[in-house]
């Protein structure tokens, strides 16, 4: 679990991730806001929105994975191909894994050390 608070105060998020449960992995989002909240796959079920705001509180799902993550996949194999095929730039680097690394860490120190932890990410 970690807690993000941006630097301007106003949105707190919890990222919650966990490979120990009986229906597989389950990972959430949380982000709380001045004028409401959102919960990204708050239950464990798939892919699932949860919006609270002033219309009170509704679940959003899409149909299916594909329908939800569909156009990604379809970019993500593209540039894949076109790295192997065509020898164009990757679309991901050390430098973006590092930082991705260094986030993950500070969640876990922070979690640890039941405290705020700063990230530069730079």
């Amino acid at each position: 679990m970690g807690l993000v608070t941006f630097e301007t105060g106003d949105v707190i998020m919890n990222v919650y991730g966990s490979r120990n449960n009986p229906h597989g992995h389950h990972t959430m989002t949380e982000v709380i806001g001045t004028k409401g909240r959102i919960l990204i796959n708050g239950q464990p079920r798939l892919i699932a929105l949860d919006i609270s705001d002033e219309k009170g509180t509704r679940m959003e799902a899409p149909d299916t994975q594909m329908t939800a993550f569909g156009y990604a996949f379809k970019l993500e194999m593209e540039a894949f191909r076109d790295w192997i095929l065509y020898n164009k730039e990757a679309n991901f680097n050390l430098k973006d894994a590092a930082k991705a690394v260094s986030i993950g860490a500070a969640l876990m120190d922070s979690l640890n050390k039941k405290n705020l932890t700063k990230v530069n990410v730079y």
